[in-house]
């Protein structure tokens, strides 16, 4: 914002106090950090006022704020008004003749008693002619940029039937309008900014009481001129993953502005660094450098380009590179290994690589590696470099895994696929059968197994049966059972023995024997009732008394011979002849299958009752 103190406020007879206007210049920032305690009340905002137009201001105190002192400033030229010490804060401002024709600012500031300043919020004074002027003008009458993006003003004029010559430019009764916005726009406050390349007009419209007069100005923005040499970069032989030393590339802006470089990239096997990018703008006539360099990712030509982006066209300056990769490389043959089914735990017979170096330079194998089930020897390693042409062999005995060759070639290593089958065959329980049988002694159980072969297996598996219990046997259906592509099934029988009776006079009773003095009195005691016996046997006179004394003394005779047995603690062992049979228990039997050194087992459980 412009401020203009007018030389009419210093004039004899004013009451204005320099010191008191000075201090209110001093203070605007800090009243403009301050709550809005003043307002202007008239004129309301965007009044229309005429050059020569006295203007009357009416400032109150807000919310009833008490003030000391209170101005008006306009912006130049303006300048301010008298100091009002009191209520009602009234000011009249003359509108200068000669000044252009636009919207100008009115701020109210006060001091209240404390030293603290208020300021009111600005009210616009719209300052037009109200007659249509009889031409308008441009300060030039073509603008030319140098560059896109680029800005410059334009001035416009009124010339008045009074003779008035008026600036215009961000009147209010001023339109603007760009023929082609591609190529260049203007704002309202005649800004004419460059787009795009090419030619266009802007017009400038005065309208008044429906009448209106324009002027154009003719816009050029012209294209600007960038050369890049050279246009092609060749680069000798280079060794594959070596950076090469850089070739530069030269940017001149033979333009008039300056030139805008938006990127700069490489494609292929190319990189670049530059000082185009920044600063970010080439000076008219100046220039700045593209170094480039190569690094070779394979044998053989290579091809790529580079690309500048500028704002001068809306196409890429484009540069063709080219160059030789040379390097060692390899070929094997065959690329992969396939293996024929392998009994596991076995070894294959060997298949063998050959490496062949069909690149430019020597190959130097550092080591060759194998995974998976694998024994692997090589010539490769101990030959190294392998000159150009040359040969190396791998060999290897394997089922499945990878081979893996560390060289001096990028990407390395190489890898070789391995694949193969490992053969076996598994024995287990056939569908719907059971480790698990309980039989009664003299009863066979049944176990239902099966093999199957894994990997293409053939041949013919033996079975084995062991761990059988005492008085049982067990076998398989078939001794050696012949795989096929689908399970094959058999059957494991255990036979168990009966247990039978002992036969008669293997029954002995035995009494267990009591000490010698308790055998003699016992003795004693049958002897004295055998005695009794006789006697009353003697005085019967019926045979049936008789005949049970007899057998009572028959009776008293076996006992007596048994408790006067020798010393020993039992009598003979029993006859022998009887079959116990297979004891009752809880058995584990295991069924073993064999073949070509594999060899897999089941477990059974067998209970007898």
């Amino acid at each position: 914002m412009n401020w203009f103190i007018s030389d009419r406020h210093r004039k004899p007879g004013k009451t204005v106090l320099a010191t008191t206007v000075f201090l209110l210049l001093a203070t605007v920032a800090v009243a403009q950090q301050n709550p809005a305690l003043l307002q202007i009340t008239s004129p309301a905002d965007n009044t229309l006022v005429a050059p020569g137009q006295s203007v009357s201001v009416l400032v109150a105190a807000v919310s009833g704020v008490a003030l000391t002192q209170v101005v008006v400033i306009g912006q130049n030229p303006f300048g301010f008004t008298n100091v009002s010490t009191s209520p009602p804060y009234q000011f009249s401002i003359m509108v200068p003749s000669k000044l252009a024709l636009r919207k100008y600012l009115l701020t109210a500031f006060g001091t209240t008693p404390d030293g603290q300043m208020v300021q009111s919020q600005p009210t616009r004074l719209d300052v037009e002619r109200p007659d249509l002027p009889t031409r308008i003008s441009a300060d030039r009458a073509d603008l030319t940029f140098d560059s896109q993006g680029t800005q410059l003003p334009l001035h416009f004029f009124g010339t008045f039937s009074d003779g008035s010559f008026l600036d215009v430019t961000e009147s209010s009764s001023v339109a603007y309008k760009s023929s082609n916005p591609l190529v260049a726009v203007i704002d309202s406050g005649g800004i004419v900014t460059a787009v795009g390349l090419g030619n266009c007009s802007v017009t400038a419209t005065y309208t008044q009481g429906g009448q209106n007069v324009q002027v154009s100005v003719s816009i050029t923005v012209p294209p600007q001129v960038v050369s890049l040499a050279p246009s092609t970069v060749a680069f000798s032989t280079q060794s594959v993953g070596t950076t090469s030393n850089p070739q530069s590339l030269i940017v001149t802006n033979t333009g008039n502005g300056s030139l805008s470089i938006i990127t700069i990239s490489t494609s292929g096997d190319f990189a670049e660094t530059d000082n185009c990018i920044q600063p970010t703008v080439v000076p008219s006539g100046a220039t700045c450098t593209i170094n480039v360099s190569f690094k070779p990712s394979a044998n053989g030509a290579r091809s790529g380009s580079l690309a500048v982006a500028t704002a001068a066209s809306a196409s890429p300056l484009l540069v063709t590179l080219s160059g030789s990769g040379v390097g060692p490389d390899i070929n094997l043959t065959p690329a992969s290994l396939t293996f024929s089914p392998q009994v596991v735990g076995s070894t294959s017979a060997a298949q063998s690589l050959s490496l062949i170096n069909v690149g430019g330079a020597p190959l130097t194998v550092t080591k060759v590696n194998s995974s998976g089930d694998f024994a692997t020897t090589d010539t490769c390693v101990s030959s190294s470099p392998i000159a150009p042409s040359g040969t190396c062999s791998i060999s290897t005995k394997i089922r499945s895994g990878t081979i893996s060759i560390i060289d001096n070639i990028a990407g390395s290593p190489q890898i070789v696929s391995l694949a193969g089958v490992g053969a076996d065959f598994s024995l287990g329980v056939a569908n719907g059968g059971s480790t698990n049988a309980t039989v009664a002694a003299g009863q066979t159980a049944v176990y239902n197994l099966q093999l199957n072969s894994l990997g293409g297996l053939g041949g013919s598996v033996v079975l084995a049966c062991t761990g059988a219990p005492t008085q049982a046997t067990c076998s398989a259906s078939s001794s050696a059972v012949t795989l096929s592509g689908s399970p094959s099934a058999f059957a494991v029988n255990v036979t168990t023995t009966a247990r039978s009776i002992a036969p008669p006079g293997a029954i002995r009773v035995r009494l267990k024997r009591f000490p010698n003095s308790m055998n003699a009195l016992a003795v004693a005691s049958l002897l004295g009732l055998a005695a009794a016996i006789l006697i009353s046997a003697r005085k019967s006179k019926t045979v049936s008394t008789r005949v049970l004394c007899g057998s009572l003394m028959f009776c008293l005779t076996m006992l007596m011979t048994s408790c006067a047995g020798g010393s020993g603690t039992g009598g003979p062992p029993p006859p022998t002849g009887g079959n116990s049979g297979t004891p009752a228990g809880t058995y584990t039997l295991t069924v073993t299958g064999s073949q070509q050194g594999l060899s897999h087992s089941q477990n059974l459980t067998l209970i007898v009752n």
